[in-house]
C-alpha cells in the first residue's frame, strides 16, 4: 500500500513525523498487557529497579521480571514486524502516515519535538539492539508528554 504513495520531504512535516512516531509507540504500548505496560513504563520512564516496581504492584520479583521481559519481547515483536525505523524494508514509514492523512483531508497531530536529520537517526540507530530501539523511540519522546 504505501509504496504506491509518494512523498517529498517538507521541513514543517518533520514535528509531525515525531508525534506520529509517539502516537505509534503508544499505540503498541495499548496492545502489550496492562501489567506488564505499567511495569515497562515503571522500569523505563521512571527507571524504578525490579523491587521497587514490586512494592508498588504488589507482585513478586521474579512476577515483575517475567512480565519486563514478556512485554519487552510482545513490543519487540510489534515493532520489527511493522516499524522502517527498526528494519527499513518494513512497510510502515511514518512519513507516508502524514501524506496519507494529509491527502484524506484528516487531521495531522499539532505538538511535536525537534526531529533528527536523517544522518543523526542512523548514527543513532546503528548501533542500537532492536529493544534498545523501542526504549529510545519512547525515552526521548516522552518529556513532552
Amino acid at each position: 500500500f504505501f509504496e504506491s504513495i509518494e512523498y517529498i520531504r517538507n521541513q514543517d512535516d518533520k514535528l509531525i513525523i515525531e508525534e506520529m512516531r509517539e502516537k505509534c509507540l503508544r499505540g503498541f504500548l495499548r496492545c502489550i498487557p496492562q501489567k506488564m505496560r505499567v511495569c515497562f513504563l515503571l522500569k523505563t520512564c521512571l527507571e524504578l529497579k525490579n523491587k521497587e516496581i514490586a512494592k508498588v504492584l504488589n507482585l513478586t520479583e521474579a512476577n515483575v521480571k517475567v512480565l519486563l521481559h514478556r512485554g519487552r519481547e510482545k513490543l519487540k515483536d510489534m515493532f520489527e514486524y511493522r516499524c522502517n525505523l527498526i528494519d527499513p524494508q518494513k512497510p510502515c514509514k511514518c512519513y507516508l502516515w502524514i501524506k496519507f492523512m494529509r491527502d484524506r483531508g484528516l487531521p495531522l497531530p499539532e505538538n511535536g519535538i525537534n526531529y533528527r536529520d536523517k544522518e543523526l537517526e542512523e548514527d543513532h540507530f546503528k548501533n542500537m539492539s532492536t529493544m534498545k530501539q523501542v526504549e529510545y523511540l519512547y525515552k526521548v519522546k516522552h518529556e513532552y508528554t
